[in-house]
């Protein structure tokens, strides 16, 4: 697998967040105060998908129980639940991308 195109810089925007599939994983694209962050798009306390949560002042709130994890760094700072998997994101032009190649898939 080689870049894959997540999406258009000029369409992003603070709280922006957005899942893509690419390949078996499921990619969350997150920018909070100008700054993009990439993780798996699951929750690690029971899997929920976070692209349906709330971002606000540098956190990740899950939808299903609140769990909250901080975008710097995917450690959660209510409850314990484990941390957010990231993904390292590429720039290339005008697009934001990953590579998953080598990465362990789903």
């Amino acid at each position: 697998m080689a870049y894959q195109v997540l999406e258009k810089l000029h369409r992003l925007q603070d709280g922006f967040i957005q899942s893509y599939r690419v390949g078996t994983v499921d990619v969350l694209l997150v920018q909070w105060q100008g700054r993009l962050y990439g993780f798996h798009n699951h929750c690690p306390h029971q899997g929920a998908p976070l692209h349906h949560g709330a971002v606000f002042d540098g956190v990740i709130r899950c939808p299903l129980h609140g769990l909250e994890y901080r975008l710097e760094d995917g450690e959660p700072i209510t409850g314990f639940s484990g941390t957010l998997k990231r993904i390292d994101l590429i720039y290339e032009g005008a697009t934001v991308g990953v590579d998953l190649s080598g990465m362990p898939l789903g």
